[in-house]
């Protein structure tokens, strides 16, 4: 076949010597990009380039090879790993190739944006909340979450301003994927622009699909009440997040309230939360349009068979609202799947 003898003409050049090998193998995959078979041919070049080099290199320029879209999902992985483990540098280098790959692929055209939404869900949200005029494909990969990574690695450089570019990135790249934006909500606490961090929890909130996220929203509320010294809407937030979610930060955030205003913090009552909730005009619960959009693609889920999309969106309405319908079909299909 074609593809072995490219093959075995590009590695019959190599000699062993890394500095002669990496131009050498750079050179032969500028050659082949355009090739029918390049998809294959440059990912074996990259192959060969890994091996070639030496340990202390391998990192940085495997990543550079990657930029072109041969397996990123791999490329991924080895960041994710190198940022859990607090290899910033390494990581950043690599993250880097990567950002530079999904700028060249998400940009959009006259007809078409591509964005990174995790499921048909997600993809019904957008549509409901943004209405957008212009089709929209899948990107390959899950770029949002990537951007969040390279704004992460921006904060650890305590480059905000390059944190909070690249987070935007991560919302332009998945309008509703809510670790978006409490990413670029505490970008913005840190650079002390409050208002924005709570514009950015509101929009949050409204595209929350669990309790945890709903209490988290209502915890960031809670922080921003502390900050403008308004201490009796904190407490009725920290406490209304706790229906929700139970949460150490809750208990040390009400201590800290105690302390500032030298009395003991009482739990109020309902009166007292709806009073906040009202005057300032904040979402209960998950919004109406998360739970009609889930329980209406839960139910043809469930009737095209599609029993994971069905069970992952029935799951959502009866874990926010404890719907009797989406009960009763989240028990049929645990008998039938």
């Amino acid at each position: 076949m074609e593809y072995e003898k490219i093959l075995a003409r590009i590695t019959s050049g190599l000699t062993g010597n890394s500095e002669k090998d990496v131009p050498y193998l750079r050179e032969q995959a500028d050659i082949y990009k355009s090739h029918e078979l390049s998809k294959d041919i440059l990912r074996a070049i990259g192959r060969l380039l890994y091996d070639t080099l030496p340990e202390e290199q391998k990192v940085p320029v495997a990543s550079d090879f990657y930029k072109d879209g041969k397996r990123i999902d791999v490329l991924y992985d080895e960041v994710r790993y190198l940022v859990s483990t607090k290899q910033y540098q390494k990581a950043t280098v690599m993250m880097d190739s990567l950002i530079r790959f999904c700028e060249d692929f998400l940009e959009a055209d006259q007809e078409n944006d591509y964005f990174s939404f995790k499921n048909m869900f997600q993809a019904y949200l957008y549509q409901h909340f943004f209405k957008p005029t212009k089709n929209f494909k899948p990107a390959p990969y899950d770029f949002s979450d990537m951007y969040i990574i390279r704004g992460f690695l921006y904060m650890q450089e305590h480059n905000m301003k390059a944190a909070i570019q690249a987070l935007n990135q991560a919302v332009r790249c998945n309008p509703v994927n809510l670790y978006a934006y409490f990413q670029l909500a505490e970008a913005h606490k840190l650079t002390g622009d409050l208002d924005e961090y709570l514009n950015l929890t509101r929009q949050a909130l409204s595209f929350a699909t669990t309790k945890k996220e709903i209490a988290r929203c209502y915890r960031n509320m809670g922080f921003y009440f502390i900050e403008k010294e308004n201490y009796t809407d904190a407490v009725n937030m920290y406490h209304l997040s706790s229906d929700f979610e139970k949460n150490d930060a809750v208990a040390s955030e009400l201590f800290y309230i105690s302390q500032k205003t030298g009395k003991k913090v009482e739990p109020p009552d309902q009166e007292a939360v709806l009073k906040t909730i009202q005057e300032h005009f904040i979402q209960v619960g998950a919004s109406e349009p998360v739970l009609g959009i889930a329980a209406a693609l839960g139910k043809k889920a469930f009737e095209d068979k599609q029993f994971d999309m069905a069970r992952y969106c029935l799951g959502l309405v009866y874990d926010l609202s404890e719907d009797k319908e989406a009960k009763d079909l989240l028990d049929k299909i645990a008998q039938l799947n």
